[in-house]
């Protein structure tokens, strides 16, 4: 980069005090904020050039010459007022108040840097009326200052800026209306007419036709003339001040005025060119001829004029910590991929908002021109659009930024959905990075917006190949709307997933394994900080998990439950505000299908209002970067469930291989039932290690056969091992599951267990003592002991309902429960479900007392002490019973 250069306020003085002529002076001013300009935007790396070129006249002029504003002071209320509606030429008034002396240098250097200044306007800058960068909002903001100042006996005019390019937002059309029939007269609106958007001219989007006439008709007092002409705008703003009533000055500029090869036509030679200094920084050379360019022009004129030229000044802006990127460009990916699933589905019609080439629909737009629709900057119109095209049997697919389609055009998305059509929203330009524009671009707020509509279905993927898969799955598999998010940067790094990874809805990926806590996130962004964290905290002996969780409004209960059978808390790390995103899904499943007893769901979020600067300083401003993130899970310390880091470190739990023979146990609410669910699952299952436990409950529901196979056998999937031990419980008392794990633990020593036969009593009272309190208060931390220290995969069902539940219907928790009428069907599916063929038909004998089989069942049994010593060593124990803890069995 050329060393940077400003031109001093000091200079600027010199040369305004040096020249008499109103309109050569203001003249020389534009021109020297110009080029502070083009140095701010080139030392931030990003910016909007051509709009604050082609306003630079305007703003110069209502400055020096019009407004009261320098000589009142900036906090006067008799001020006069001048905001910029379209926002993103910033750039320019922060040139031309740094002129002024209304802010400093320092500032100026940091434009789009933490602390400095924000790409678009904030009322915290010294200077700037509002917030501005979210279009259409313009007219009646500045109708609200003017009404207040009437109202309180104010002094002072409103100066309001448009683009031509917003005059395409509906808001726009109310506010001229109301504006008129309020008959409010301290407002001026002035339009930037420059004829371009942000890379088309206005023609080519949304003609604008009459401009005078349509505001005539809604009852404005029209002017119109040049606006890079001072003597032209002085002349037109001398005809305004005459009139009364609301009155709009149509300026008729050149994008990127100033700097020649800038200027549109040059800057667009062909009738099919995009305009390309919209927005970003120049590169070197053209830098440097645009800087050279301004600086000879204004040097000569001063020259002519008898002036000292101005020297530009050297400066030494504040560094910027590196910001490693990749070359992939997920969005990139949704690009392609978005062609080649329109050649196979005619249907497919790609609406855009003026943002074509951010949001990747160009190519799109070039090879279907007949399904590619430009709607402009009106997002709620285009959403209509996409609900008529999806009610005539299309596929819209909706292109634009999040910040706007998420928030702007929220009832018509929530009026599409309840006619239960099918849509795909695609909010590019998702999360907190860039964070160079400002809050009005950055979307933490999208998930929360869309979340609370019913049939559509949210996800953001990691990298192009899930990019792919999941605009697939939106178009081919999903038969409701979808919501895609995706972040318009280029990746911090290529987010790896497995070998043969395959979307599945609901459903995360474990990135990085790890033992002591676990982190949920989605999006290259936030992953790349979390795969980060990880290895920061590996260094420190810490082991991370890093989960890739792209599903953001739904989570499968299974998968869920396999992370609290490990994790007491879920930490999630959100590219979103914390209220409403993943985390808050992920802690409403949780509770609905009653798994939340116990469990914390911490997410990591932008909390308040988002920073603005480059990537690391956004990131490390809201603690959402790596070292961040690594010094809040230290602080924390580990998270997993007591004993399943150790055992998981012997081999005892997740790396072992599968044992040859399932286990299956059986706990039922009645003796009789606990006998022929019993024999039932030995005829079915044989082969298979059979345990069983009854008498702790009177609890009764129902479930299908099918419902418990599909349960089971999702949850051998989910575990990648046919022989994965399973409990299969009819009732809902965890005290029984215990009795069934421990059985599973000791299944060789212990055949049996009937309530009222214990050979050892002390333990049937050991279990009576403790039950009613320890259930109450550790409920969820004692199943997850269960299912980690036992290994153990426990199905549930619990349910407000005392009959008559059926799981299809229903929420699974930990236990499946089901009717004991069903057991002959239900284990010839469960036993297909663990990968066999069960008996042709399903034995069921009767175990009444006088069975030979009961009674030499009966006779073996024997409860172990050390079942009992077992018992006693768990940290719940010892915290619940110190006076017995350690004690052998009685």
């Amino acid at each position: 980069m050329p060393t940077p250069c400003i031109i001093t306020r000091e200079d600027i003085a010199r040369v305004r005090a040096s020249v008499s002529d109103r309109h050569t002076r203001a003249e020389l001013t534009a021109d020297l904020c110009r080029l502070n300009t083009l140095a701010a935007v080139k030392i931030a790396g990003s910016g909007h050039l051509g709009s604050s070129l082609s306003a630079m006249d305007i703003v110069v002029w209502l400055y020096t010459e019009v407004m009261n504003t320098l000589e009142v002071g900036v906090g006067s209320p008799h001020r006069d007022v001048y905001f910029s509606s379209k926002g993103h030429d910033a750039p320019g008034l922060y040139a031309l108040l740094y002129a002024m002396g209304v802010i400093k240098e320092e500032k100026l250097l940091l434009l789009r840097r933490l602390g400095g200044l924000d790409g678009h306007p904030d009322v915290k800058i010294p200077g700037v009326e509002a917030n501005t960068g979210s279009l259409g909002m313009g007219i009646g903001k500045g109708r609200g200052m003017a009404v207040g100042k009437t109202l309180q006996g104010h002094g002072g005019t409103v100066y309001v800026l448009l683009g031509d390019g917003e005059l395409q937002e509906g808001q726009i059309y109310e506010s001229l209306q109301t504006t008129a029939q309020q008959k409010t007269g301290n407002l001026v609106v002035i339009v930037d007419h420059n004829k371009v958007q942000s890379d088309k001219f206005v023609s080519q989007i949304t003609d604008l036709g009459d401009l005078e006439a349509k505001f005539r008709v809604f009852g404005w007092h029209v002017e119109r003339c040049d606006g890079n002409s001072m003597a032209a705008l002085d002349a037109a703003l001398t005809r305004l001040r005459e009139v009364a009533g609301p009155r709009i000055l149509i300026a008729d500029t050149i994008k990127g005025r100033g700097v020649s090869f800038m200027e549109h036509p040059s800057a667009m030679p062909e009738a099919q060119s995009l305009y390309p200094w919209h927005s970003g920084a120049p590169a070197d050379e053209p830098f440097a001829r645009a800087w050279g360019e301004l600086l000879a022009r204004v040097n000569a004129r001063l020259e002519g004029l008898g002036i000292a030229p101005v020297a530009p000044k050297e400066v030494s802006p504040r560094p910027k910590a590196p910001s490693g990127v990749t070359r992939e460009y997920v969005a990139d990916a949704y690009g392609k991929a978005l062609v080649e699933l329109a050649r196979a589905n005619e249907k497919i019609v790609v609406l855009d908002g003026d943002l074509a080439a951010d949001c990747r629909v160009r190519l799109f737009e070039q090879t279907f021109p007949e399904r590619f629709v430009e709607n402009g900057i009106a997002e709620m119109d285009m959403v209509s659009m996409a609900g008529g095209l999806a009610r005539a049997g299309m596929v819209p697919v909706v292109n634009t930024f999040a910040s706007f389609l998420a928030s702007r055009p929220n009832e018509q998305i929530y009026n599409n959905a309840s006619e239960r059509t099918k849509i795909i929203y695609v909010c590019h330009y998702a999360g907190l990075i860039p964070a160079g524009p400002g809050k009005s671009h950055q979307s933490l707020r999208d998930i929360s917006l869309l979340g609370a509509t019913p049939g559509i279905t949210m996800l953001q993927p990691c990298n192009s190949e899930e990019t792919e898969q999941a605009l697939s799955w939106c178009v081919n598999k999903n038969p409701k709307s979808s919501m895609l998010r995706l972040i318009i940067g280029p990746s911090p790094r290529r987010i790896e997933l497995p070998p043969d990874y395959a979307l599945r809805p609901g459903w995360g990926t474990v990135l990085r394994q790890g033992t002591d806590a676990v982190l949920i996130s989605y999006g290259p962004v936030m992953l790349h900080e979390a795969l980060g964290a990880a290895e920061i905290l590996a260094e420190k002996g810490f082991s991370l998990m890093v989960v890739n969780m792209p599903w953001l409004n739904c989570a499968e209960t299974y998968w869920l439950a396999s992370l609290i059978s490990r994790f007491s808390t879920l930490h999630v790390l959100e590219d979103h505000s914390p209220v409403g995103g993943l985390g808050d899904c992920l802690s409403r499943v949780l509770h609905k299908k009653g798994l939340g007893a116990g469990v914390t769901v911490r997410t990591f979020g932008v909390e308040g209002w988002p920073a603005c600067g480059t990537p690391p300083e956004a990131l490390e401003a809201h603690g959402l970067d790596a070292k961040s993130l690594a010094e809040a899970f230290l602080k924390a310390g580990p998270t997993a469930v007591p004993g399943w880091s150790l055992a998981r470190a012997r081999g005892e739990i997740g790396h072992k291989p599968p044992k040859p023979a399932p286990f299956v146990g059986v706990i039922s609410m009645h003796k009789c039932g606990s006998q022929t669910a019993y024999w039932t699952a030995k005829g079915s299952f044989p082969g298979c290690l059979v345990r069983h436990a009854h008498g702790l409950s009177t609890f009764h529901v129902q479930v299908t056969p099918s419902k418990l196979q599909e349960i089971v056998a999702t949850r051998m999937a989910c575990a990648n091992s046919s022989a994965k031990p399973v409990i299969i419980t009819l009732t809902r008392e965890p005290l029984a599951v215990l009795r069934s794990a421990l059985f599973h633990k000791y299944g060789e020593k212990v055949r049996d267990y009937f309530a009222g036969s214990l050979s050892a009593q002390s333990f049937d009272n050991f279990f009576e003592q403790f039950a009613c309190s320890f259930v109450l208060r550790f409920r969820n931390y004692f199943d997850r002991e269960i299912r980690d220290v036992f290994g153990v995969d426990v199905l549930s069902l619990p349910s407000p309902e005392p009959a008559g539940y059926v799981i299809g219907e229903g929420e699974l928790a930990r236990v499946a429960v089901i009717r004991l009428e069903d057991f002959n069907r239900v284990y010839a599916e469960v036993y297909r479900a663990l990968g066999g063929e069960p008996p042709i038909q399903p034995v069921c004998r009767n175990v009444a007392e006088g069975n030979p089989d009961y009674e030499r069942f009966k006779a073996e049994y024997a409860i172990a002490p050390e079942i009992v010593a077992a018992v006693r060593s768990f940290p719940w124990y010892r915290h619940m019973y110190p006076e017995t803890a350690g004690r052998a069995a009685g």
